[in-house]
């Protein structure tokens, strides 16, 4: 399972990785309520991949929650199967920039720990 935030080389990259450790795979985004939800989509089709996207709706704006929502009723519904949560995170130049981004990130892996899943990676790629 691969955590999209938005399409770019990192998130290509962490498809790339994601195919080869896993036979199925799931892309899945969580939309805020603007219309970036329907922009991934349309670029999704463009990439024209074999990896399902899923986007779950959010209207509270909150991405942390439906996400470790999701991954929660994945991993009960496939109880025999080691489930594998990729994220993408960049990296920046300076370690100073760093505090301002791939906070999502942190979090996200954070509450996937305290859920205690299985296996959670992330996928760096440099700016």
């Amino acid at each position: 399972m691969v955590v999209v935030g938005q399409l770019n080389r990192g998130t290509v990259e962490a498809l790339d990785y994601t195919r080869t450790i896993a036979d199925e795979i799931v892309a899945v985004h969580v939309d805020l309520g603007s219309t970036e939800g329907e922009k991934l989509k349309e670029q999704w089709l463009q990439l024209q991949s074999d990896i399902p996207l899923i986007i779950i709706e959010s209207p509270y704006r909150s991405v942390i929650s439906p996400i470790v929502e999701f991954i929660s009723q994945f991993e009960e519904r496939y109880r025999d199967t080691y489930t594998t949560v990729v994220i993408p995170a960049f990296v920046t130049r300076n370690w100073w920039e760093s505090l301002l981004h791939n906070q999502t990130t942190l979090f996200l892996k954070t509450a996937l720990r305290a859920k205690k899943s299985r296996v959670i990676t992330t996928v760096r790629y440099y700016l």
